[in-house]
């Protein structure tokens, strides 16, 4: 059934044969078409495409698309390029018309053959466009992409109606990659055609956001740059741009733009470019392009490449001119009202032009930085510095990234320098692509010492022009000028640990020194305080006689200079990093802070109290030397400050926020003062004081007296139920009267000293809870965690526990410290920093608010606590020990009693319904087989490869080939069932192995998380954690980190949500964490907490990383180093082919698959490992035989049911977006990914299953 059609629009229609006519008329005539009104023609072209019958469609689309005077009568570039975008409208319009009719009239008769109706229009449109002809090309994909962009706009507006618009969809981008690279390659040997490149590349611009770059990666990606590169650089040049800007000029009313101006002309030029409001989209496209082919070259090749499209060149020279015009002339730094009224809108359009060039900048680079960043090697090694200099400055240790793409990222910095006038007016932090490009490129170069002092040894030059930097001339340089010293000083600020000390003392410290003090320009001064601080961060030599000018300038700088904030953060920093070094200069440092304070309290006492509260910041950044002769110093401010005044109140708090920062060398002491201390703090203030931070006048007034329960506690113990009410008082909120959550300290308190009584007793199940709030009364207060399954049948529903988990801060080297202070720590029994990792028997309360928002729960799942539970049966009374029977025989399900011993030995526990392994009969009759191909193997194969490798050195003794000893060493090993060539090396410990892997295999099931703990969570669900882990990867893979990182870290997520319940804004901190913890276990160079939270885009402060360290670790006691990862196992699973790296690629790949699956968290790592290998040998089409067997003790049939499970993710819509599959197809990894999908789309039909099994693939449903 056809849509009913308008009488005039019949193919008689006198209108539509005068369109038709005119569409046809010869190219003389073209004057006729550019006559009529633009919306009136092209309108006339939607409306007779969209409601004429179904056999006229065809003829009509060829009428179209051979219309001479529409294609051949454009005079330039830009009228082409209106009219075929124009065409595209008019496309767009007839598909939504269309849609309309058959809605209108197929839908009503016939809905089921609505799909086929605009399928059959769609068709008839694209078998007319002509495909042979080359003039044909720009025609016929304006068409499409009008299709494809009506097909899409439907899409988006999601009709009730089934239009069958995603095979509508696929349909017609197949078809536009083909016809566009058809178009790219005919435009690039053609002569003449700028006209066709700007039509075609404002039909890219329209398609850019609704394809996907596997589609547009169709055409060749160098015919992606040759085309769009120079068409984007042409918008911005122009002859005049050397001295467009130099004749504005200042009156009275401001800075004066004439429209005469060249500027002005050129700026008009750029924007009525048809490309230029397209430049976006261009330029993401031309990223895309970009990075393939960085993934897809060698380095040298690389950078070849883009020395030959010219396109770092060509944005430097760009950029250079740009930035030479604009400094030269007195619009250079002059704010927006500095401009005369009547220019403002000439400025505002310059404005806009340097934002689009930036932008398009930016993308092009970002292709770059991220190519070279994905290709670098992993791990980074450094090498030892070489005998060669550069320039007066010494050698440096260099690293083992190809010298080709150190050069590409210097040359990207080097392009932004010229730039930064704009960067610098529109912001870093509104700019994210540009954060991103300009720290990654930090990041890499920072691994590689060389590269950082040429690179910046080059921007120093640029600058200063070779002569040497002079603090008079600094103060009278131009604009420009101080706008690079501000960008060199940000790089260095990051580069400053990789810097020679030559250079920082004799070039880069004196190119700051000026700007210190001078804040007529915000950006430079605080780029050079930035600097410096990043100096005291790293310890250099130079802050010891930069601090005595460095402290007054700051002190002298407040507040005039810096803010409240700016002013506590500089001399923590100095303070924390001479107190490592120097106790007598961070005391002389101290002792100016307080003559500062003291000689303004008269004066001026607001500044005068500012210096009190940097005084109490400075306790968490001074050892346990000074910290006494501080906190008198703190006492007198204290003291001197009115009770009844704010002053004592904001003291009180600041001091109060700096004990919660100090660490473990200095904690004691510090809780000592302050619980000598408070009562005369408090004294006489008013007991309905206000305070921000927790209540603490009437608090520590109510709660310090002397009282039954807390005189079995010690002064320490006393303290931390201190900070257990501070943390309560948090939970309860900032802003309610002092006196209403009383009855809840009261409840914390009591529980906390039973917590601290009994300590060393963990929580057990059925335990009897203390009587807090009744949980209505606690509903705005704070949400109790939900309590664990087997814990339902005896928990009171009116009641809430709080449970504390063993917590230890990072303390100090007790080896920095002096001998007084090592004997005061000696007497205090505090451990150093290397006893604190071995002891974390202390605890503190973790509570609600302390944790932030991550509840615990009992862990009533993980065996010891099954068994602590069992211990403690006896001492319950009998309706206890009745509810915690129910408790146990709910959690064990409907396995026999019999059973439970093999399934603990064989770590089926966690898997008792046989996913990821096989049911308890088939498991044990398989680890018995196990057995005998183990011991047929050894007696059949490597006994006669030992004999015969034994009669190999007899004849090589006899020939004089080999020394007497070595090879009777050789015999010994072999009796001892060692391989000799691993018993030579040392670092194999062969002796030990076997007793290695055992204890491996007892491990695993000691770091196993629960695999239903997703049950116990309120917020997340499993494809929260698959996004989380995806997230974890990207970032393992941004910073080249070790495998063993990521597969540690994904064991600590898993086991902490295994533990807490976890609300949905905090699940990426515990990724982030937990990616933190791993690093610092595994790295040699761990990333800093400062780049975790770059990762995060600023989600997560340092100071939130740092909390969730001590809670992750807290919660799982301290137990990273039981986790052995599936690596470990793949090595020695590898010995069966003799390490062939293909295999190990693929295996690599699909352990890596089953992270984003948490149907595998029943697996053990080594059957994982054995999975990924067993996959990654069948789609190689290798065999698993008895070697296999052996070093993998696992069968066959006992791999089939993991296999089925990853074969299952590999075939999943949309596995291609997943970032595994990203990383491992590169070169890099062998394409590893791509051949491991094809592999499985292909044969995921067949039986994946060994012959002695009846296992076949069969699809798991997730809970």
């Amino acid at each position: 059934m056809q849509p009913k059609r308008p009488a005039h629009a019949a193919g008689s229609d006198a209108a539509y044969q005068s369109l038709r006519s005119m569409l046809l008329s010869p190219l003389p005539n073209a004057e006729h078409l550019d006559a009529m009104d633009r919306n009136t023609l092209y309108g006339a072209i939607g409306h007779f495409l969209s409601a004429m019958a179904q056999p006229n469609v065809a003829d009509f689309t060829s009428v179209l698309v051979n219309s001479p005077t529409l294609w051949l009568g454009a005079g330039d570039p830009n009228a082409l390029a209106d009219r075929t975008g124009a065409v595209v409208q008019a496309v767009m319009f007839a598909v939504s018309e269309r849609i309309a009719l058959i809605r209108d009239n197929v839908a009503k008769h016939r809905p089921s053959a609505a799909p086929r109706e605009l399928r059959n229009w769609v068709e008839a449109i694209v078998e007319a466009l002509p495909r042979a002809e080359e003039r044909a090309h720009l025609p016929a994909l304006t068409v499409l992409t009008g299709l494809l962009c009506g097909v899409h706009t439907a899409r988006q507006k999601k009709p009730k109606l089934s239009l069958g618009l995603g095979a509508l969809h696929t349909l017609l981008a197949r078809e536009w990659t083909s016809v566009s690279a058809a178009l790219l390659q005919a435009l690039s040997t053609a002569q003449d055609s700028t006209h066709t490149r700007t039509a075609a590349l404002v039909l890219v611009a329209h398609s850019a956001d609704i394809l996907d770059a596997a589609q547009l990666a169709q055409a060749d990606d160098r015919l992606w740059v040759s085309t769009i590169f120079p068409a984007l650089l042409a918008i911005f040049h122009g002859h005049a741009l050397d001295h467009a800007f130099e004749q504005a000029y200042t009156s009275p009313d401001g800075i004066v733009v004439e429209a005469s101006m060249p500027g002005v002309d050129w700026a008009a030029r750029c924007e009525a470019d048809s490309l230029f409001k397209r430049a976006g989209p261009l330029a993401r496209v031309l990223s895309d392009a970009l990075q393939r082919l960085g993934l897809a070259m060698e380095a040298e090749q690389f950078q070849a490449y883009l020395g030959e499209v010219a396109c770092l060149t060509s944005l430097h020279t760009l950029a250079t001119r740009l930035d030479t015009a604009w400094n030269s002339s007195v619009l250079a730094g002059a704010p927006a009202d500095a401009i005369a009224p009547a220019s403002r809108e000439y400025s505002a359009s310059f404005w806009r032009v340097f934002k689009t060039l930036l932008f398009a900048t930016t993308m092009l680079l970002d292709a770059v930085v991220s190519a070279v960043a994905e290709m670098c090697p992993s791990p980074v090694a450094t090498y030892p510095p070489g005998d060669a200099t550069y320039g007066v400055w010494p050698p440096m240790p260099r690293s083992n990234i190809p010298l080709p793409y150190l050069r590409l990222l210097s040359d990207a910095l080097h392009i932004y320098m010229p730039l930064y006038f704009c960067t610098a007016t529109f912001g870093l932090d509104g700019f994210e692509s540009y954060r991103k490009v300009f720290y990654s490129a930090l990041d890499v170069l920072g691994h590689d010492a060389e590269s950082c002092t040429q690179l910046t040894a080059a921007l120093a030059f640029d600058i200063l022009h070779g002569a040497r930097p002079d603090a008079t001339l600094a103060r009278s340089v131009g604009h420009g000028e101080r706008m690079h010293t501000t960008y060199l000083l940000l790089i260095a600020e990051q580069l400053a640990a990789e810097l020679p000390q030559t250079m920082v003392d004799r070039l880069v410290l004196p190119m700051a020194q000026p700007y210190l003090e001078d804040t007529r320009f915000q950006d430079t001064f605080e780029s050079a305080h930035a600097f410096v601080l990043a100096l005291y961060k790293i310890q250099s030599p130079c802050t010891a006689e930069l601090t005595p000018f460095y402290v007054d300038l700051v002190l002298a700088s407040y507040p005039s200079l810096l803010t409240d904030t700016q002013l506590e953060a500089a001399l923590t920093t100095v303070v924390a990093s001479l107190s490592e070094r120097s106790d007598s200069l961070a005391w002389w440092c101290i002792e100016r802070l307080d003559i500062a304070m003291v000689r303004t309290r008269i004066t001026d006492p607001v500044r005068s109290l500012a210096f009190a509260r940097c005084i109490a910041a400075l306790l968490p950044s001074v050892n346990l030397v000074l910290l006494r002769a501080l906190l008198a110093k703190l006492s007198a401010a204290i003291l001197h400050a009115d009770p009844a005044s704010t002053e004592r109140t904001e003291m009180l708090e600041r001091t109060y926020a700096s004990l919660g920062e100090v660490d473990a060398s200095t904690q004691e002491e510090a809780m000592h003062w302050w619980l000598e201390h408070i009562a005369v703090f408090t004294h006489s203030m008013p007991r309905r004081t206000e305070l921000k931070e927790p209540a603490l006048a009437l608090l520590l007034q109510e709660y310090l007296a002397p009282r039954p329960a807390l005189g079995r506690l010690s002064v320490f113990d006393r303290t931390l139920r201190l900070i257990a009410c501070f943390s309560a008082r948090r939970v309860a909120g900032h802003g309610e009267p002092c006196g209403r959550p009383f009855f809840l300290y009261e409840a914390l308190m009591d529980h906390t000293s039973h917590a601290m009584r009994d300590r060393a007793r963990p929580t057990r199940l059925g335990a009897p809870q203390p009587a807090l709030l009744p949980q209505k009364q606690l509903a705005h207060e704070y949400r109790a965690p939900r309590p664990a399954l087997a814990d339902v049948s005896n928990r009171d529903h009116n009641q809430v526990s709080y449970t504390y988990a063993p917590h230890k801060p990072p303390a100090k080297d007790a080896a920095r410290l002096g001998k007084s202070a090592r004997a005061e720590l000696a007497a205090h029994d505090i451990p150093t920093s290397h006893e604190s990792a071995c002891a974390p028997d202390a605890v503190v309360p973790i509570l609600a608010a302390e944790t932030a928002d991550l509840s615990m729960r009992t862990d009533a799942w993980r065996p010891e606590q099954r068994d602590a539970a069992s211990d403690t049966e006896a001492q319950l009374p009998a309706s206890q020990s009745a509810s915690f029977e129910l408790s146990a025989s709910h959690s064990s399900g409907s396995l026999r009693s019999d059973d439970s011993e093999a399934l603990a030995v064989l770590g089926l526990d966690v898997d008792p319904a046989g996913i990821v392994t096989l049911p308890l009969d088939l498991e044990l009759d398989a680890q018995r087989r196990v057995a005998d191909i183990c011991e047929r193997y050894g007696q059949s194969v490597l006994l006669p490869q030992a004999y015969a490798t034994q009669a190999e050195r007899h004849e090589l003794v006899q020939l004089g080939q080999l020394d007497r000893a070595t090879a009777a060493h050789d015999d010994e090993m072999m009796r001892l069932g060692l391989d000799p060539e691993e018993a030579r090396d040392a670092s194999m410990v062969a002796e030990y192995a076997d007793d290695i892997f055992e204890y491996m295999a007892c491990c695993e099931r000691e770091s196993m998380p629960n695999p239903n703990y997703m049950d116990f969570q309120d917020e997340i669900q499993w494809h929260m954690r698959t996004t989380l882990v995806d997230w974890l990867l990207q970032v393992h893979m941004r910073y080249h980190m070790l495998p063993e990182t990521l597969w540690i870290a994904v064991n600590l997520v898993d086991r902490f949500l295994s533990a807490r319940i976890v609300s949905l804004a905090k699940l990426q901190l515990v990724g982030v964490t937990a990616m933190f913890i791993a690093s610092k276990y595994e790295e040699i160079l761990a990333p800093s907490v400062e780049e975790f939270v770059f990762m995060t885009e600023n989600g997560y402060s340092r100071e939130e990383i740092l909390k969730g360290e001590r809670i992750v670790l807290s919660t799982l006691d301290f137990t990273v180093s039981t986790y052995c990862s599936p690596y470990s196992w793949v090595r020695r699973i590898s010995k069966a082919d003799d390490y062939d790296i293909q295999t190990r690629t693929l295996c690599k790949f699909l352990m890596e698959v089953t992270l984003l699956s948490h149907l595998f968290l029943r697996a053990r790592p080594s059957l994982i490992a054995a999975i990924g290998m067993y996959l990654a040998k069948r789609m190689l089409g290798g065999a698993w035989d008895d070697a296999f067997v052996y070093y993998s003790r696992f069968t066959e049939e006992q791999l089939i049911p993991g296999t089925n499970l990853l074969l299952e993710k590999l075939i999943e819509p949309g596995f291609e977006e997943q970032f595994v599959f990203k990383k491992y197809a590169s070169k890099k990894f062998l394409k590893a990914s791509m051949y491991a999908r094809s592999w499985a789309l292909r044969n995921h039909h067949e039986l994946v299953a060994a012959q002695t099994t009846e296992y076949v693939y069969a699809p798991h449903s997730a809970s």
